[in-house]
């Protein structure tokens, strides 16, 4: 049995009966095009047993010294694409080896199959008053009250709700305009999200911006779908279209540069880790926060909980207290 593009569609429509999101599907139809791309490079043709445990180490070895895109806005950051990346597209190579094992019965145990462990990171996340300094940023940075409402409108959802980026680029205005909305997240999940009254005053006041003519053409713009998404491109040719997420990466990338807090790169993620952190400071319960974000799984939401400076000082006083 050879490798062919049919085999690939095949893989797809698994996963895509697992329900698994467009989103995912995307990047395991990319991931694979490059692992596929990899092995005719490497040894032409090929069938499952091709596909050795070794084979899938020299590919590990290929992408750790694969150098990022000029284009990417992480160029002038890192050398090398994220470890995290590696950590995708070898996953994306065992999801395609379960299918094989499931179906077929052919190919290596996907079970056996070692994914890249990543290095413990330094977890992002904002103060209060560092939220206030990125909005005070954005009121700077960007010439137009349009945009100004759009950036400010991004980053207080992200804060107050702890979405993933994906999740804010579908909200839609009815979704935003209620208290509570019911999102389907990642991994096909359906759960419950709240926005605060501040939040709908400020989708209000940027749905009346929208009325009026746009920066560069004057004109009003038309919209160009039928989904009515709260963050659109305001070009005149896409106008209406949902933002891209490239677009809300060099955004933030401006911002970052301006705000310039050490140790910090602010991001829509790093807004999720201050929404998790704020609940947490609050006491809120774990399983409630587990929740709120969205986890499957409790360990999930454990990694992005962390013990707070000031905590470790008062444990670290009081356990030494006789020492002073």
């Amino acid at each position: 049995m050879k490798i062919t593009q049919e085999l690939f569609f095949d893989c797809y429509n698994f996963y895509k009966n697992k329900n698994y999101s467009d989103r995912s599907l995307d990047i395991l139809r990319s991931n694979l095009e490059k692992f596929d791309a990899f092995m005719r490079d490497t040894i032409g043709e090929y069938q499952p047993s091709d596909i050795t445990y070794k084979i899938l180490e020299e590919y590990k070895t290929k992408l750790s010294k694969t150098k990022i895109n000029k284009h990417s806005i992480y160029y002038w950051q890192r050398k090398f694409i994220h470890p995290k990346t590696v950590q995708m597209r070898i996953q994306s190579v065992k999801n395609f080896l379960k299918f094989m094992n499931f179906i077929y019965g052919e190919g290596i145990d996907h079970r056996n199959i070692e994914i890249p462990r990543l290095r413990e990171q330094h977890i992002n996340f904002l103060e209060e008053y560092e939220v206030e300094r990125l909005l005070e940023v954005v009121e700077k940075e960007e010439k137009t009250e349009i945009w100004k409402q759009r950036s400010k409108l991004l980053i207080e959802i992200g804060y107050t709700t702890g979405l993933r980026l994906a999740e804010i680029l579908n909200l839609t205005i009815d979704e935003v305009q209620e208290w509570q909305s019911r999102i389907i997240g990642k991994g096909s999940r359906e759960r419950l999200v709240f926005f605060l009254p501040k939040i709908q005053n400020q989708l209000s006041e940027y749905l009346k911006l929208l009325k009026n003519p746009l920066p560069h053409t004057w004109t009003i713009g038309k919209r160009t779908t039928k989904e009515k998404y709260v963050f659109i491109s305001h070009n005149p040719d896409t106008f209406g279209q949902k933002l891209s997420k490239e677009s809300v990466c060099w955004l933030f990338k401006k911002y970052n540069k301006k705000l310039n807090i050490p140790g910090k790169r602010i991001s829509c993620h790093s807004l999720r880790h201050s929404f998790a952190t704020r609940l947490m400071d609050k006491k809120v319960n774990l399983r409630e926060i587990q929740t709120l974000l969205g986890h499957a799984d409790l360990k999930t939401t454990e990694g992005y909980t962390h013990v707070r400076n000031p905590q470790l000082e008062r444990s670290h006083r009081l356990a030494f207290k006789n020492f002073w």
